[in-house]
């Protein structure tokens, strides 16, 4: 699913000047369908996966991913990130993220080491007026939750990432204001 997104991102505006959305979006998820053919499992079906996403996809193009392209100046899929932290800055940053760090469940020591940050964010967008915002693309499942449930879940359990990711991008653009956003299937 992920690489459904970023291939539609990729790809959106010669989609929509194409004029054949549907067709375009077929081709994007057998793409992404054989691009992990040998990592799926025994049990996954391409036909039941393809039967699943195809219509939330074409859903999607118009609902979600049109209105984030129409204020897009410049996008940035998989955009990589690097950079270092200065001594001076160490404990901020440290104390700024300790949780994120908690969660993503190593055991990371900055003592009296120089620390480096490298990350990968799914899709910064340069807006038309200037702003920053990140997307994160997620396909954890709803579980029979309720949606606005769903959707704090996802918000807390992935809240120091996207701290990490507005920190760095913010970095990177220089400016101090850059926004987040989680985008998943059931919104």
């Amino acid at each position: 699913m992920h690489r459904v997104y970023e291939l539609i991102f990729e790809r959106y505006r010669t989609i929509k000047s194409g004029g054949n959305v549907d067709k375009s979006i077929e081709h994007i998820i057998n793409q992404a369908i054989l691009e992990v053919a040998d990592e799926m499992r025994a049990k996954d079906s391409a036909g039941e996966f393809f039967e699943f996403l195809y219509p939330k996809m074409k859903d999607y193009f118009t609902r979600v991913i049109g209105p984030i392209m129409d204020e897009a100046d410049q996008v940035y899929p998989e955009y990589t990130f690097s950079f270092y932290v200065e001594d001076i800055d160490k404990q901020a940053f440290i104390d700024r993220f300790e949780t994120f760090f908690k969660d993503t469940g190593e055991e990371i020591s900055f003592k009296n080491e120089p620390v480096w940050v490298n990350g990968q964010a799914d899709l910064v967008v340069k807006r038309k007026d200037g702003s920053i915002k990140v997307y994160d693309f997620k396909s954890d499942a709803m579980n029979g939750k309720p949606l606005a449930e769903f959707e704090a879940d996802l918000n807390k359990k992935y809240a120091g990432q996207l701290e990490l990711y507005k920190y760095a991008v913010g970095k990177a653009f220089g400016v101090d204001d850059v926004q987040t956003e989680l985008i998943h299937l059931y919104r």
